[in-house]
């Protein structure tokens, strides 16, 4: 009796094992040239936050220039009625080689969810995108055991350009800390980049190369229910970049008194 309690416990544990906890990257769209256009469906298995990494190039013998973009996701309960979660993007920044790249994020468990791009310059643009989700909502401080004087999980999104240091976060004050528990960003250009993501007094945390390629290619962590790391003490969060071209990206981030 208990060899086959134990066998089935395992079985159980095995099951629970393989649950999917996160959407690996699925493209969703593939340089269409209409709007409004609607996703079908994406995947779904349980996920609460959601990514799309929105992508503008040139038309053929076009230019793509314009900024002037409304993108969002929608959700529904009843795959009816649908309404829109988080924000929409309403422009995205050119660059030099005509690779406009935005990230959308939204939060919430929903049965259905769609990306829904209402409209764009469809005369000089194609646009391609792609979905990604986690089982990590944002703000994630809800998987976290409540702290003394601390305060909800915030997101930002930013566009950088500046070779050399760019503060893409910057102190809330000298007393607390600002912990990072996820960052995405991209290299929204063919050419080579050298990113580095740094405290402002100590030093750079880590450093990524991204090589000259035909498409943009991005970097990601998080979102985690853990800080991935702190700054300290009244230290802004900065982006160095290696050449003066377009980096993008989102990044999640508490201000803390005592990290743990």
């Amino acid at each position: 009796m208990k060899k086959l309690f134990f066998s089935a416990l395992v079985a159980v544990v095995a099951g629970f094992a393989q649950t999917p906890t996160n959407v690996s990257s699925v493209q969703i769209f593939n340089a269409i040239t209409t709007a409004p256009s609607v996703s079908g469906l994406l995947p779904n298995v349980g996920q609460s936050q959601h990514l799309a990494t929105v992508v503008l190039t040139n038309a053929p013998a076009k230019s793509c220039v314009s900024q002037n973009v409304d993108i969002a996701f929608n959700a529904s309960r009843d795959n009816v009625i649908y309404f829109e979660i988080g924000s929409a993007v309403t422009s995205i920044v050119s660059s030099a080689s005509g690779a406009n790249v935005a990230i959308i994020e939204a939060d919430g468990f929903y049965p259905y969810v769609t990306l829904n791009v209402r409209s764009f310059d469809t005369t000089n643009c194609v646009l391609s995108a792609w979905y990604s989700g986690t089982y990590f909502p944002n703000p994630a401080a809800a998987a976290i055991p409540p702290k003394a004087a601390t305060r909800g999980m915030h997101y930002r999104s930013f566009q950088k350009s500046g070779s050399g240091d760019n503060t893409i976060i910057s102190a809330l004050n000298t007393s607390r800390f600002t912990c990072i528990y996820g960052l995405q960003f991209f290299n929204g250009v063919s050419t080579a980049q050298t990113v580095g993501i740094k405290d402002s007094g100590t030093g750079v945390f880590t450093t990524v190369q991204f090589p000259a390629a035909a498409s943009p290619s991005g970097y990601v962590i998080g979102p985690s229910p853990v800080a991935f790391f702190c700054l300290a003490r009244g230290d802004d969060l900065v982006l160095n970049l290696s050449a003066a071209t377009l980096v993008s990206g989102t990044i999640q981030y508490r201000y803390e008194d005592n990290p743990q």
